[in-house]
């Protein structure tokens, strides 16, 4: 996320009316602030939405500002929410959404690092242990010619079915 995307603040619906403080502390979350003013800015600056974007914007003003005077008696039980929540949970409350970046970054990090061990040591250590073994047993079936043309002499499959049940115990 850019730094400036982090630092600009959501615009704010333009009313006299009263302004309700809930809405206000959900908007100064820094992760709530941030996600709206990239979209703002997205849809703002989009030929396709702009237009869609701006009346949505209007028609969004006028009923906040018809809305705000009769939701003025919840807001202070939604405030008591608010602080229960931040109280429970303070860590998305105060947080910059880079450091939250951050953190989930180093979180996955950990779970890949585990994830590739528990791999190594159930699959491919126990598969490379049966790769050197099926590499013992087909290394017994060449055998190396004892004339002067240093040719490979290939057994047959008698002897090489002899070889594997004298070997098996050692695989």
């Amino acid at each position: 996320m850019s730094a400036a995307t982090e630092s600009a603040p959501v615009p704010a619906p333009s009313t006299s009316a009263a302004e309700l403080k809930s809405l206000q502390r959900v908007q100064s979350i820094p992760l709530v602030n941030d996600t709206l003013a990239t979209l703002h800015s997205i849809l703002a600056q989009n030929a396709y939405t702009a237009w869609p974007y701006a009346q949505a914007t209007s028609i969004s003003t006028s009923a906040y500002s018809i809305a705000a005077p009769r939701l003025q008696g919840i807001d202070g039980l939604a405030n008591r929410g608010l602080d229960y929540v931040e109280g429970k949970y303070p860590y998305p409350f105060q947080t910059q959404t880079k450091d939250i970046y951050e953190d989930i970054q180093k979180g996955r990090a950990q779970i890949y690092e585990s994830a590739t061990k528990t791999y190594d040591a159930r699959v491919r250590a126990p598969v490379a242990g049966l790769a050197h073994g099926a590499d013992q047993v087909s290394a017994l079936h060449v055998m190396p010619a004892a004339t002067q043309s240093d040719s490979i002499t290939y057994l047959d499959c008698a002897d090489y079915y002899a070889i594997c049940e004298r070997h098996s115990d050692s695989l």
